[in-house]
């Protein structure tokens, strides 16, 4: 972390806070360096050099603000920047799907394409259960199209693969499955569900109270 802050070696945005205390040792360093240089070359050429490092890092500064002012674009830059992440790439899938909501579009491209940085994000990282959930829940309330083989692979993680801690975002998202107006879930489908997650050997205590509880509603 002591090698800067992400616009010199790009760093996932999650990330990103861990090198501001770092950051302020090679802030130093580069501020004592620039003084040096323009202190040997002197005159209008110094000034001219440190005028051009303000303008560089102000016009960075102004790119990266315009990133974070923007939920959507932000995401998908990171995705882009990170296409190996499963973390950016979930939140970029994510991103499209809560724009299409607030919308209220069932855009078929946009769709497919959240669906593709769904399907990245899956098995990467710390993401798991999670992109398959958003799945199925643009699928219910966008009529987004998803592989066919998408709720077998989800049945697959959630009995054998890594478990958010807590679970309470999971059990309440498979209530919210359960209660779309347009129902894209069985009840069957949603008993699989939940019974997988029950069989999962990571399950702690807390875990499972939770999917209890939510499958006694």
């Amino acid at each position: 972390h002591t090698r800067g802050r992400g616009r010199i070696v790009e760093l996932e945005l999650h990330f990103e806070h861990r090198n501001y205390l770092p950051m302020i040792g090679f802030c130093m360093m580069m501020g004592a360096a620039l003084r040096n240089i323009a202190g040997r070359i002197g005159g209008k050429k110094g000034f001219a050099l440190c005028s051009f490092v303000i303008l560089g890092l102000g016009i960075t500064t102004a790119v990266r603000a315009a990133h974070w002012g923007d939920p959507v674009s932000f995401a998908l830059v990171e995705a882009e920047k990170h296409p190996e992440s499963g973390r950016a790439n979930f939140d970029a899938g994510r991103s499209l799907v809560v724009m299409m909501l607030r919308m209220s579009s069932e855009e078929p491209e946009i769709g497919r394409r959240a669906v593709s940085y769904l399907e990245k994000s899956i098995g990467k990282s710390m993401v798991t259960v999670e992109p398959f959930l958003v799945g199925l829940q643009a699928e219910a309330q966008l009529n987004v199209s998803l592989p066919g083989d998408f709720r077998d692979r989800f049945v697959a993680q959630l009995a054998t693969g890594y478990l958010p801690n807590g679970l309470y975002g999971l059990a309440q998202g498979f209530l919210a499955l359960s209660r779309f107006e347009r129902r894209n879930v069985s009840n069957e489908e949603l008993e699989r569900f939940y019974l997988a997650v029950l069989k999962n050997p990571r399950l702690d205590g807390v875990g499972r109270g939770h999917m209890l509880t939510s499958y006694s509603i």
